[in-house]
């Protein structure tokens, strides 16, 4: 197996994580009678996926090393949520401010957008942790 595959598997295990962590969450709320948490919470977490649909439209490359950058930063405390122009197709994460980011705090919007300049990346620190 080579590099690529294992960070494949990788991003799989990360998100298979994820996956079943927001069907416990909503379990359990649930399970102590709190429907209206619970259907707040599956709102989050559709607004999550919606804000980072755009990654997938870059090319593959770019799209796995945009995601082992958001776990590799989850795994330090920081919630990475990302956001791309439409018009980006492929960005070159050594590029990201990635000491910027940590600098923000635990929960950093980065938008990734192109102008005349080349790709530039914006940084933004939200609410909530």
């Amino acid at each position: 197996m080579d590099l690529n595959d294992r960070d494949v598997i990788y991003i799989y295990r990360q998100q298979r994580h994820d996956f079943l962590n927001h069907v416990q969450i909503i379990l359990g709320y649930l399970q102590i009678g709190k429907s209206d948490r619970a259907v707040d919470y599956i709102h989050r977490v559709m607004d999550e996926a919606d804000d980072e649909r755009s990654i997938f439209r870059l090319d593959p490359e770019s799209v796995l090393n945009l995601l082992k950058l958001k776990y590799a930063l989850r795994k330090q405390g920081i919630n990475l949520v990302i956001k791309v122009d439409d018009i980006v197709s492929e960005v070159d994460v050594g590029d990201i401010p990635v000491d910027a980011i940590k600098a923000c705090g635990s929960n950093v919007e980065l938008f990734i957008k192109k102008s005349k300049k080349g790709i530039e990346y914006a940084l933004n620190e939200r609410g909530g942790g």
